[in-house]
């Protein structure tokens, strides 16, 4: 019985060997994750930065990028306001282009000798090559009941028309071949949406790159 007892109490005596042992692991455990992160931050302060090769960010041999614009019915006016008077300014013959629920041409024409003021209404269209159509409804001239091709017809004898546009008096329509047009800059435009109801107009904007460009300091 005694026996028994003194076994039992060197069983549960603890072994210094063990505990040693495991002081031993913590350390060499902790030895070790600073090892790591003394290699890892040595390779990140010492190693290049990765960069990313972005030569596919950037158009090459390119002579003009485009941008896509949204406009409505004023900023259109004011524009084509502008321009009519500049390039009419020589001509005795004066008209306008104004875009409302429908796109107005206002001028006038002479019979017997007599002014005669008229408004002709298009619908635009945007074609496929980006141009706009404008297409004839029908025409004011007061009490006159005149055709819209001969209205349309004086307008392409006698105006001052720019050598882009192009006026069709048998199809009752104008071509705004925006494709032949172009600002001082170079800058040339094509259509892309014309919504007159929702005053809505798309248009891309192609800025020319072999311009110089002087930045402001």
């Amino acid at each position: 019985m005694e026996e028994s007892r003194r076994t039992l109490k060197q069983k549960k005596r603890k072994d210094p060997t063990k505990k040693r042992n495991k002081w031993k692991i913590a350390f060499l455990f902790l030895v070790g994750i600073l090892l790591i992160v003394t290699l890892w931050i040595g390779v990140s302060v010492f190693s290049k930065p990765a960069t990313k090769d972005q030569s596919d960010l950037i158009l090459k041999d390119a002579t003009q990028v485009p941008f896509e614009i949204a406009a409505n019915k004023v900023d259109i006016n004011t524009v084509v306001a502008h321009y009519l008077e500049d390039f009419t300014k020589d001509s005795e013959i004066k008209y306008s282009l104004i875009l409302d629920e429908q796109a107005e041409l206002t001028g006038t024409f002479q019979i017997f000798g007599h002014d005669v003021s008229f408004s002709l209404f298009f619908d635009p269209y945007v074609t496929e090559d980006g141009n706009v159509q404008l297409k004839a409804t029908h025409l004011a001239v007061g009490d006159l009941d005149l055709p819209i091709s001969y209205v349309m017809n004086f307008v392409a004898k006698n105006y001052k028309i720019p050598s882009w546009v192009t006026v069709d008096s048998k199809e009752k329509t104008i071509l705004l071949r925006l494709d032949k047009f172009s600002f001082n800059s170079g800058t040339q435009i094509s259509a892309e949406k014309i919504d007159l109801k929702n005053n809505d107009i798309r248009l891309k904007v192609y800025l020319p790159l072999n311009q110089e460009v002087k930045a402001t300091q």
